[in-house]
């Protein structure tokens, strides 16, 4: 969506208000530490010196958004008028239990939806009363509450006849748009979590019709590939013309050389498995260290020999350091026991340090 200033940056938008179209479009954020504005009377209008991802309030007059997309900083959303009146924070005294969440409006413009992770690592929908009341959890069929297990949830909507509720979820390496069906007198969730689209790249930034019969969002499709640059190192410049030294995929990231540079070990997400995999620059031969659909691996590092790799695991609870050596199996260490610093993985516990 775009706003009446064409700057090549992103621009995060919502749905207009149909019953007050004529006064008011669609608020949005500029990146590059831009404020928040809006459209008045065919005038932007600054409302707010800061925020992200605006979301327009169901009568049009207070607009929901996001404080950072970067940084830890409670509480993260904040609510803002037209009124010339400074934002205010939503809920602190809810919001600082979770570590990380996403937030929506209610269809009765009353309440704020939240969908997270606690502190204590428990993801919970919450409906929170704007200025002040408890929260209410949401009810869910014991059916819905093991499917939604398999799908990481992010932004999402609310249908204004509250029989729907749309999210961004991601099942595997695949990113779409979901719903989940409600009893819109409960508000109980009884049936889904169900796809409703089937794009290979990332699906994102829903916004749904007033009259809940659209659904805009945004697909996208990316491809990284690992590059090099000739480099004369008696002088420090680089030579030539860069080359991919790997195949390209949606996620082939996080990547280290060894210590002659024959050798490069990245991540790569594929299929929706997360694989460490090793080539060869000299020859172009792969090597696949790791495959796991449970998992997922980062920050491989070499060994100053180039004989072993180590790289963490990372599950929902679990943490482990593994070290992988040329013909040997996998070592792995649990992060909670390094301390003192075991000998096969000081050294990258130091470079780790290092960078």
């Amino acid at each position: 969506m775009k706003g009446p200033r064409q700057d090549p940056v992103r621009i995060d938008a919502s749905w207009p208000v149909a019953s007050s179209i004529r006064r008011f479009s669609h608020p949005w954020r500029v990146r590059a530490r831009r404020p928040l504005l809006a459209l008045v009377e065919h005038r932007d209008r600054i409302v707010s010196r800061f925020g992200y991802e605006p979301r327009w309030s169901p009568d049009g007059t207070l607009i929901l958004f996001k404080r950072t997309v970067v940084i830890p900083n409670l509480p993260t959303f904040f609510v803002v008028g037209l009124d010339g009146k400074p934002p205010r924070p939503v809920r602190p005294d809810v919001l600082g239990r979770f570590s990380a969440l996403h937030a929506a409006w209610h269809p009765d413009g009353r309440r704020i939806s939240i969908w997270g992770t606690d502190r204590d690592g428990e993801v919970s929908f919450l409906n929170v009363p704007l200025d002040a009341g408890e929260a209410t959890t949401a009810q869910m069929s014991p059916r819905v509450l093991r499917d939604l297990a398999s799908v990481s949830a992010g932004r999402f909507v609310w249908a204004p006849s509250r029989r729907y509720i749309y999210f961004e979820g991601r099942a595997g390496d695949s990113q779409n748009v979901w719903r989940v069906t409600l009893d819109p007198l409960t508000e109980k969730w009884i049936d889904g979590p169900e796809r409703l689209t089937t794009g290979a790249g990332p699906e994102t930034n829903m916004a749904i019709s007033p009259d809940g019969t659209k659904l805009a969002f945004t697909a996208t499709s990316s491809r990284t590939r690992l590059w090099a640059f000739p480099l004369d190192p008696a002088i420090g410049r680089i030579t030539g013309e860069p080359y991919p030294i790997s195949h390209g995929s949606a996620g082939e990231v996080d990547f280290d050389a060894n210590a002659d540079g024959t050798e490069v070990a990245y991540r790569a997400v594929r299929a929706g498995r997360n694989e460490l995999w090793e080539r060869s620059i000299v020859d172009g031969r792969e090597r696949l260290v790791l495959s796991s659909t449970s998992w997922r691996v980062a920050g491989p590092r070499w060994s100053p020999d180039g004989a072993k790799l180590a790289y963490s695991r990372c599950a929902t609870r679990d943490n482990t350091l593994a070290v992988a050596e040329k013909g040997a199996a996998v070592a792995e260490v649990e992060m909670h026991a390094l301390r003192p610093d075991p000998p096969e993985v000081s050294w990258a516990l130091r470079e780790r340090r290092a960078r």
